[in-house]
């Protein structure tokens, strides 16, 4: 919800987004309830599991406040942290475990016709393979495609075509997460398999690709 409430503060430019992340770091470093400052974990799981992190809701705002009180002195730095980042990983890199069942990883986009593309971190394209809103595969293109796509597919293979084409996403806006683009599709990206192919379709009749070499896994 924190995360949403910053996007549209973005959104209505009331603040940039490299505030935007800043706020997002500190607000992430504030909530822990553990010794691990890369993740924040929930209440599930069995004794002794070290994915739980419970408190009352008294020790907890205490937490939260001298924490705050400490940034707001200059007594401690906090990175900024994209938007787009898991709240249950380390970041936009690495691999890490949690409530929404993502890792996250880097990638290399791979040539494809009129347009290849290489995955260009956290601002630009985004394969998540399983969102919080559905458990299924969302993609975010970069912004500069915002208005230019007519459809966006997932083949097998290159070039793309009827016998490659795996299943076309639906659009579900473009006004969060800097205003990239968001396509959501019907099984979760792991279901697609290995070494696939995310083809923008764009207006101009022009293509952009990007591969993605295990579906499972978080490419950004």
């Amino acid at each position: 919800a924190a995360v949403r409430a910053l996007e549209a503060t973005v959104a209505a430019g009331h603040v940039d987004e490299a505030t935007a992340e800043q706020v997002n770091g500190e607000a992430f470093a504030a909530a822990q309830l553990d010794g691990d400052d890369t993740a924040l974990f929930d209440s599930f799981g069995s004794e002794g599991d070290p994915t739980v992190a419970v408190s009352n809701m008294e020790a907890a705002l205490l937490s939260m406040r001298t924490m705050m009180d400490k940034i707001e002195a200059g007594e401690m730095t906090v990175a900024p942290r994209p938007l787009d980042a898991p709240m249950t990983t380390p970041g936009s890199s690495g691999t890490g475990h949690g409530a929404d069942g993502t890792s996250s990883s880097g990638g290399t986009g791979g040539p494809g016709p009129s347009g290849g593309q290489n995955l260009d971190g956290s601002g630009g394209f985004l394969w998540k393979p399983e969102s919080e809103a559905d458990g299924n595969l969302v993609v975010l293109l970069p912004t500069d495609l915002k208005g230019l796509i007519d459809r966006v597919e997932i083949h097998s293979q290159l070039p793309p075509d009827d016998v490659t084409k795996l299943a076309e996403g639906r659009f579900s806006g473009d006004t969060h997460n800097g205003g990239r683009p968001h396509f959501r599709f019907d099984k979760p990206g792991g279901e697609f398999g290995s070494d696939v192919h995310v083809v923008v379709f764009k207006d101009d009749g022009t293509t952009a690709t990007w591969q993605i070499g295990n579906g499972s896994e978080r490419h950004d």
